[in-house]
């Protein structure tokens, strides 16, 4: 005889027997091992992200005419994209 379990997901009540029950405890249990670092890691992750910014920022204070030239490079790829895009739909 196999058990009935009640299980209530998102407010809505569902009847499992024992092996889908098996079966649906296994994947949530997956789901969130992979998780068991979580916040370790995102805080790890903000401080890099920083780290880069930083990085980033002192770069461009030392190489401001290569940085302004970056932008300006940039700028004339957008603008003839845009521009060319334009051309297109008309």
């Amino acid at each position: 005889m196999q058990k009935v379990i009640a299980v209530s997901l998102n407010g809505n009540a569902y009847q499992l027997d024992e092996a889908a029950y098996a079966q649906l405890a296994g994947y949530l249990n997956l789901e969130f091992a992979g998780n068991y670092y979580g916040t370790w890691a995102a805080a790890w992750n903000g401080i890099i992200g920083v780290a880069v910014v930083i990085a980033l920022l002192w770069y461009a204070l030392y190489h401001q005419a290569e940085v302004h030239g970056l932008f300006e490079q940039f700028m004339r790829w957008w603008q003839d994209v845009v521009g060319h895009h334009a051309t297109l739909e008309t």
